[in-house]
């Protein structure tokens, strides 16, 4: 059971309650994200042309996650949202993402400390990867042809 203020709902009814007017509430929620971020973000906009409810659910997930951190200010989660556009090389979601920081008090040089960190992680992932693979075929390479 999920309570809410005044109710205690189990999950079937809830769901029913979400679903009931899918298009209402895609609608709804296409409103408050233009209002919140100043247009809907790319991924929300397809998902809700193409799969509807997975838009509520997704955007119940983004909410309690980014929105509403437990333990973080809004003005961290976007920048920890923006480390990880950085560090998978999201434009799409960095694009978005500095407009959100900025938006939620950080300054510009917190944001250009944040993408320059997730720079360099995202490097040194890349790097630990592809030299471990480099060292293992280089190991392979030799015993075959009896160099070690």
């Amino acid at each position: 059971m999920i309570s809410f203020p005044g109710e205690i709902l189990s999950l079937k009814s809830l769901l029913e309650s979400l679903f009931r007017n899918l298009d209402a509430v895609v609608d709804e929620l296409f409103r408050e994200m233009h209002v919140e971020y100043g247009r809907v973000p790319f991924v929300s906009e397809s998902i809700g042309r193409n799969r509807p409810e997975l838009l509520v659910l997704d955007s119940l997930l983004s909410l309690f996650t980014l929105r509403r951190p437990k333990a973080l200010t809004r003005k961290v989660a976007e920048l920890v949202a923006l480390s990880a556009a950085v560090a998978l090389g999201c434009e799409h979601c960095m694009d978005f993402h500095v407009e959100a920081a900025l938006r939620e008090g950080a300054s510009v040089d917190e944001i250009f400390d944040v993408m320059m960190i997730a720079g360099l992680m995202a490097r040194s992932a890349k790097l630990a990867v592809g030299l471990r693979v480099f060292e293992r075929v280089l190991s392979r390479v030799r015993r075959k042809s009896g160099e070690e």
